[in-house]
């Protein structure tokens, strides 16, 4: 009840200063920003405008309802969602994913790796350099990758249950408190991933079929793989036309036992009939199925199953990857030394000297040996003696559309470039336009209530 009546404190205090921003003189407004969802650390949010953002006024933010621009100090900031999103188109596939220690993910291409430095290429920020300890993981996409969809950003294109009670569409998410499906034909190729963060307010069961032909119901009667996801595992079936169901197996996830919000990944292989599920970027489990990939569609249908619990689906993304699957220690955990995974299956463990021209020279206890690098399918480095870096009231995170992650201390927020410093590769400059969201207070967590410890994020669908 104490923590109830803070937060409604708090929110009238927020509207009180929205009201007084109405009743204050009209000023001519900026040029129109980019339109979103401002997030506090209490639950409550704003949606308009962003129309400036430095450090020396703070976040200046535009309400359909206020006369002027209303400036908000970062203290309180959790995040900003930022609507109508556009990727930045590129003539090359990344074939890499980097991991580094302190959170930040990024897809390109690798150029080098030497004692001290790496360097790699990516869409956004062309060559860059970082200190190799500052450098957790990379995994290969030799094929390359290529990101199909992301989103939620609107209905179109989606199949939804009817009735004004199904899974609705609401600030780059959808949400549901009752039963029925959600469905899409993304025409997923041979190899697949299918990422989504997921959200619920209550113990809840999910259903997600996968390269199904009927993406406007959920049919037992049509080729395709189901998985059935609750608060502690992750189950999966083949559902074969003419042959019924069967098990495969399930996964037990422990974490979300603990939590209420998981980001799980599908990673899918027609070629080896492999299915693999990963939570929170480590794997979960991986199944093959011995009768071959049944699949004959390309659609993915979401299905409630309960009425009461609230579901929430954000930040999907569908790609192409190479149909491999890393089968090692998991990225989290720094082993004590480096490790490169083969495509054979094999693990070398030992120290990474160097990794250039097409090779990695490795050192292990028996031999110092010269891998092609075409053969690694993954580098975990080992543990270093870097410190962690404090972060700052204007250290974010920003979320690119097209993949990738990375924190910097902002610097400038302008119409046409984002500046700012990032410890690991120094000054940076991103297109504002391909920011999906952007993260304050980094080692801040939510209140319960307001985070991913409570059920407020996730309000009841409107009637």
């Amino acid at each position: 009840m104490k923590g109830e009546m803070e937060m409604r404190s708090r929110n009238a205090g927020l509207m009180i200063g929205l009201l007084l921003a109405v009743m204050l003189p009209a000023v001519t407004r900026a040029a129109e920003g980019p339109a979103g969802l401002l997030e506090f650390f209490d639950g409550a949010a704003l949606h308009g405008r962003l129309q400036s953002m430095n450090p020396d006024r703070g976040v200046g933010w535009e309400h359909p309802e206020a006369s002027k621009r209303i400036d908000f100090r970062p203290a309180n900031i959790a995040s900003i969602q930022f609507d109508d999103v556009k990727s930045i188109t590129t003539t090359v596939k990344p074939t890499c994913r980097f991991r580094f220690r302190n959170g930040d993910e990024l897809y390109g291409n690798l150029a080098s790796i030497g004692e001290e430095t790496i360097e790699l290429e990516t869409w956004f920020g062309g060559s860059l350099k970082a200190p190799r300890e500052s450098l957790r993981s990379v995994e290969f996409f030799w094929k390359g990758f290529s990101v199909q969809y992301e989103g939620p950003t609107g209905t179109n294109g989606w199949v939804m249950s009817r009735g004004a009670r199904g899974w609705q569409y609401r600030d780059s998410s959808f949400t549901t408190s009752v039963p029925g499906v959600l469905g899409r034909d993304f025409k997923l190729p041979d190899s697949s991933s299918i990422e989504f963060d997921l959200s619920w307010s209550s113990p809840f069961t999910m259903g997600l079929t996968l390269y199904t032909e009927a993406v406007d119901r959920f049919d037992y009667s049509v080729s395709s793989y189901v998985f059935y996801i609750s608060p502690s595992q992750v189950s999966l079936q083949r559902m074969q036309s003419g042959a019924g169901v069967t098990s495969l197996g399930r996964a037990e996830i422990p974490t979300m036992q603990r939590r209420n919000k998981v980001r799980l990944e599908f990673r899918c292989s027609r070629e080896d009939s492999t299915i693999a599920v990963f939570a929170d970027g480590q794997l979960a489990q991986r199944w093959k199925d011995a009768s071959g990939f049944v699949g004959k569609g390309g659609g993915v249908v979401f299905s409630s199953q309960m009425d009461g619990p609230v579901i929430r689906l954000s930040n999907i993304r569908v790609s192409e990857w190479d149909g491999r699957v890393e089968m090692g220690k998991p990225t989290n955990a720094a082993p004590a030394g480096d490790m490169a995974f083969l495509a054979n299956r094999d693990k070398v463990i030992g120290t990474l000297k160097s990794a250039r021209d097409g090779k990695l020279a490795f050192s292990t206890a028996q031999a110092d040996l010269a891998i092609p690098m075409q053969r690694v399918t993954q580098l975990v480095l080992g543990r270093t003696n870097e410190l962690p870096v404090k972060a700052g009231p204007w250290e974010v995170r920003a979320h690119v559309a097209g993949g990738g992650i990375v924190a910097f201390q902002l610097d400038r927020w302008g119409e046409q470039e984002v500046a700012g410093t990032s410890s690991t590769f120094g000054k940076l400059a991103l297109n504002p336009r391909s920011i999906r969201q952007l993260q304050f207070n980094l080692s801040r967590q939510r209140s319960p209530g307001a985070g991913e410890s409570g059920d407020n994020d996730l309000p009841e669908p409107d009637e």
